[in-house]
């Protein structure tokens, strides 16, 4: 019941039609685009609350943003800004802003202290928690190869439902309650902390409110317009090659060996239309990527009951038909029923 329990409670608090998530995405929406003041429950809002910025040190960075270390009232944090000036460039470090805006409190998403403005008003640095250690390096990719480091084996080791379940609640947050899709897919971008599985890196809009805003305000979004009509495989998009499994050109783009990806990922035609991808199209993939349940499965010592009912599940999340997958709710619950 455990699972089902927190799984209410998460609906209640972060559903779509939640109010209080809406007017903390409507404020800081106002205080990004329309000068309003910043939202009454940020700490940070201004780079003056932090220690001056040469304290600072850099983390990994990826090819949008740039990343530093540092701390506030003594809690680590990292703060977050483009690499470069313009709205494009600005569109990741903004997107992620709201996603975390509106997703606070929920399990597995870092805290959000605030935010400041920068370059005369045209920047935007947040700050956030510095949640956990990395679940991984590496892509995923058979360039880049997954390499678990040893918090998440550890975890897996000693507690391995209780790891899956902390992994599932975390997507459960982002794809399923928060209506996002984690289209840059890899392992490196979670992190484990403690009791807690962390997404450290903001993803796209898919659906819901999230979306609304994002698409009106030219941020990162996932396709969600009109379902397109299709006469054969390759008139539907797929999602990047390290995601879908489905090609690409080198070993820099091609999945590592024993990744899956979902159907519809591909770009699948259906019935004369282009599948599409959901949150349920992340429930395959934690059930299918080497470091989520097949590491599980693969290669913890587990008692056989326990080994059968979680392959059970693993089977369950990975049907073809999007509509035969639980979602992440259902899958919590099964998962409870794992002894």
């Amino acid at each position: 019941m455990r699972a089902v329990v927190a799984a209410a409670a998460l609906t209640a608090a972060h559903a779509y039609g939640d109010g209080a998530a809406r007017h903390r995405l409507e404020e800081a929406e106002r205080w990004l685009y329309a000068g309003a003041p910043p939202p009454s429950n940020w700490e940070i809002t201004s780079k003056r609350d932090l220690p001056p910025s040469n304290k600072w040190s850099d983390l990994n960075s990826g090819n949008s943003k740039r990343v530093r270390a540092t701390t506030y009232a003594s809690r680590p944090v990292v703060v977050k800004e483009a690499l470069a000036k313009g709205h494009w460039n600005e569109r990741n470090v903004r997107g992620e802003l709201l996603w975390l805006e509106y997703l606070r409190g929920a399990p597995g998403i870092p805290r959000l202290y605030g935010a400041f403005f920068t370059d005369n008003g045209t920047k935007v640095s947040l700050v956030a928690q510095r949640a956990g250690h990395p679940l991984a390096r590496g892509k995923g990719t058979r360039h880049s190869r997954t390499m678990l480091l040893k918090e998440w084996k550890n975890w897996c080791s000693s507690r391995p439902v209780e790891a899956l379940r902390a992994l599932l609640t975390c997507f459960r947050s982002f794809a399923e309650v928060g209506g996002s899709f984690l289209s840059d897919f890899s392992p490196h971008q979670f992190t484990v902390g403690k009791d807690e599985v962390f997404l450290i890196d903001g993803p796209d809009a898919l659906s819901g409110p999230l979306y609304d805003v994002f698409a009106a305000r030219n941020l990162p979004t996932v396709y969600a317009g009109p379902v397109r009509k299709c006469s054969s495989e390759d008139k539907c998009p797929a999602t990047s090659p390290a995601h879908c499994c489905c090609g690409g050109t080198s070993a820099k783009t091609r999945c590592e060996k024993g990744a899956k990806g979902a159907p519809e990922a591909a770009g699948g035609c259906a019935a004369g239309s282009c599948q599409r991808v959901s949150a349920k199209t992340h429930v395959f993939d934690v059930a299918a990527k080497v470091w989520a349940f097949p590491y599980v499965l693969n290669f913890v010592e587990l008692a056989p009951a326990r080994k059968l009912a979680l392959r059970r599940l693993q089977v369950w999340m990975e049907r073809p038909l999007v509509g035969d997958r639980p979602n992440f709710t259902e899958a919590l619950a099964a998962l409870d029923g794992v002894s």
